[in-house]
């Protein structure tokens, strides 16, 4: 599978460079700025625009190494699941000594969004990076450096920030998750129900593909499910954007004894509670299912073995909040109340009048 730091990154060393409609991920450095020539009076300015950063260890890394300054124009980029999103490297050349370049960069009208450990690192001390009008992935923008609790994504000292964007530039698209399983032979496998994070269902088609469209930018979870079989791997999770296409799942014919984990979510009058999101954990993988009109749900065909099922339901909470039970035999009732007043979010309570 590939990871963060694969590959170095592409270098940007001239004035006369622009990167476009890039998509950059599982590299070290992303695009690398670097200049380590030049005087006061010199500076280049690679412009960096409408590009996906992701799941890189930096996304864009700058170094003024010399006299010469950085004058790089970044906008309308989306950041997620980097590292760091944007680095500027401390003003020393690249044996160590001091130096006067500075990183005079444009940071504007970009998306910078979760999981990240800093979404704009300014290690120079030279120099404050210009990152307003950007989007933090908050209506309150970035968290400051030195605040104990995580709002927007976090800024380190020398970033300008102010003021930022509120939405983010990005929202109207939407990205897709497309796979196929096949079996151990290469042939396709029809009828597999491929089960999203988010409770939607895609089934494969007789070539064995299956897609999801219309996905919000975000990390999603991908399970498999057809009686009789087991999949390596039995379970995926991927980002997006950009597009993902997933390797080849193998579906592989059980022939060990498998078993069920069934329940009922209920609410605190023990009236059933529909389309509660199931999430079943194990040593390799997640399976997901929903709660049906009366409140049932079941994960069928297990292999022996310990299991984690935990409710999500909206913001409501859940007495208790997830059960671990061991299968082989099966497992029953396995319930869950849902800690929500009957009528609030999910059903309408109207007053009985006696006459």
């Amino acid at each position: 599978m590939p990871a963060p730091g694969d590959w170095d990154g592409i270098y940007l060393e001239s004035s006369a460079t622009k990167l476009e409609d890039a998509v950059i991920q599982y590299s070290a450095n992303g695009v690398f700025v670097y200049y380590a020539s030049g005087d006061g009076n010199s500076a280049i300015s690679p412009e960096i625009t409408s590009s996906i950063f992701t799941n890189n260890i930096v996304g864009i890394s700058l170094w003024a190494a010399g006299a010469g300054h950085i004058d790089s124009y970044i906008h309308e980029n989306l950041f997620i699941n980097n590292q760091i999103h944007i680095y500027g490297h401390i003003n020393q050349s690249y044996s160590g000594a001091p130096v006067t370049g500075q990183l005079r960069v444009n940071i504007d009208r970009n998306d910078f969004l979760f999981d990240t450990e800093l979404g704009v690192y300014n290690d120079a001390l030279n120099c404050t990076l210009d990152a307003e009008n950007n989007y933090w992935d908050s209506v309150n923008g970035p968290t400051p450096p030195g605040t104990p609790e995580i709002d927007g994504v976090p800024v380190s000292l020398r970033v300008d920030y102010t003021p930022w964007l509120t939405g983010p530039v990005f929202a109207t698209q939407t990205y897709q998750i497309q796979g196929r399983v096949v079996n151990v032979a290469g042939s396709p496998v029809p009828n597999v129900q491929v089960t999203l994070s988010t409770g939607a269902i895609a089934t494969t088609n007789v070539e064995g593909y299956y897609s999801f469209t219309g996905l919000d930018l975000g990390v999603y979870s991908l399970s498999y499910f057809l009686s009789g079989y087991i999949f390596n791997p039995p379970s995926n999770s991927v980002s997006v954007p950009p597009d993902a296409e997933l390797e080849d799942v193998i579906a592989i014919v059980n022939t060990a004894p498998t078993y069920n984990i069934t329940g009922q979510v209920l609410d605190p009058l023990s009236l059933p509670v529909e389309g509660v999101l199931l999430t079943l954990s194990f040593d390799n993988g997640f399976s997901y299912t929903s709660t049906s009109p009366n409140g049932a749900y079941a994960f069928t065909d297990l292999l022996a073995g310990t299991y984690t099922v935990t409710p999500s339901y909206q913001s409501y909470t859940f007495n208790p909040p997830s059960r671990t039970v061991v299968v082989g035999p099966h497992a029953t009732g396995v319930n869950f109340i849902i800690n929500a007043a009957v009528g609030e979010g999910f059903r309408l309570a109207l007053p009985l009048v006696l006459r």
